[in-house]
């Protein structure tokens, strides 16, 4: 068994306004991102499942045309292959858990 600390983890800055951690594992990556108000994650699709747990903040995300707006304690799943972007309402933490294929 493996125990990760997320303050041992580097953060990636991949904007101005967000940061992102990662942990893979052979069947499971989970991206920890931290958003500033503002920030805004452009529209991209993956083959995995995703499940977007919000810490805390508030986002509104766009996933295959349709418009939702997620807060602290809510948690969302996007398909696989769907198109999806994410703007930061407040400022943001949430855990992205995707589905990774076996090896």
């Amino acid at each position: 068994m493996k125990v990760y600390n997320w303050s041992q983890i580097s953060e990636e800055q991949v904007s101005p306004l967000a940061w992102r951690q990662i942990i893979r594992t052979d069947t499971l990556t989970v991206v920890r991102r931290r958003l500033s108000k503002g920030a805004v994650l452009r529209l991209h699709q993956h083959a995995e499942e995703q499940v977007s747990v919000i810490e805390r903040g508030r986002i509104k995300s766009l996933v295959a045309n349709q418009e939702v707006v997620v807060s602290g304690g809510e948690t969302y799943v996007i398909p696989p292959n769907a198109p999806h972007s994410v703007e930061a309402l407040e400022d943001s933490l949430l855990m992205d858990l995707f589905s990774t294929p076996p090896p």
